[in-house]
């Protein structure tokens, strides 16, 4: 194995975008088709990359995608530098599933809930 990607399913790309764009500082590197309603995206920040897809689209390549539920059964980890300052982005923009704490495995973590309902810890080893 080389590399993970998480791709997402998401209902509406375009907020999806925006979200992760103003609260989270991720830059669009790719969105499909360009011209017209988008319905699939790559997202980057740092060395992260996100796919997005939209339920229609990605359940005509997935078929159970047409009634999975989408978000908050499983966490995506974004290991950070400078965890406080993350915290205080993001604190008062989102959802919080679990606040800045100092974790007995030698981290500083929290949860947000992304606009999709997907859980995202961010965390720093300490």
């Amino acid at each position: 194995m080389l590399s993970i990607t998480p791709e997402l399913l998401v209902e509406d790309l375009p907020k999806t975008l925006d979200w992760y764009k103003s609260v989270l500082g991720f830059e669009v590197l790719f969105v499909s088709p360009e011209s017209g309603t988008p319905t699939f995206a790559r997202i980057k920040r740092g060395s992260v990359e996100i796919m997005l897809f939209v339920r229609h689209d990605f359940a005509k390549e997935i078929p159970s995608f047409s009634t999975a539920p989408i978000g908050g059964s499983f966490v995506l980890y974004l290991e950070v530098e400078a965890i406080k300052g993350e915290w205080a982005k993001v604190k008062d923009q989102t959802t919080i599933i679990q606040s800045l704490h100092q974790t007995t495995y030698g981290s500083e973590e929290f949860t947000i809930r992304d606009y999709n309902g997907y859980h995202l810890m961010f965390g720093e080893r300490i």
